[in-house]
């Protein structure tokens, strides 16, 4: 059980490091507005569209397990897996 939880952590760290690569392509161009150079959309529309769409079912994979065995909750091991792999992402 240990080794599948183990293959588990591994195949879900590397879809975090290659994360970037399988997110689509998102053109921002830099304006100028009101005599103020802004990008569009705004960066702030672009981290929440590609958080909720597309990093944020990515990262919640490890919590929706619920399954559990003896004296060990796959829950917690999952969540241990996930702030674990945390520092991928940095």
């Amino acid at each position: 059980m240990l080794v599948c939880l183990q293959a588990l952590a591994h195949q879900y760290k590397r879809s975090l490091e290659s994360i970037h690569d399988n997110l689509p392509h998102i053109d921002i161009s830099l304006v100028v507005k009101q005599g103020y150079l802004q990008f569009e959309p705004p960066l702030e529309e672009v981290h929440v569209a590609h958080y909720k769409n597309q990093l944020k079912p990515l990262l919640a994979i490890p919590l929706n397990f619920k399954v559990s065995f003896v004296n060990t909750n796959l829950t917690d091991i999952m969540t241990g897996i996930s702030h674990s792999t945390s520092t991928v992402l940095l």
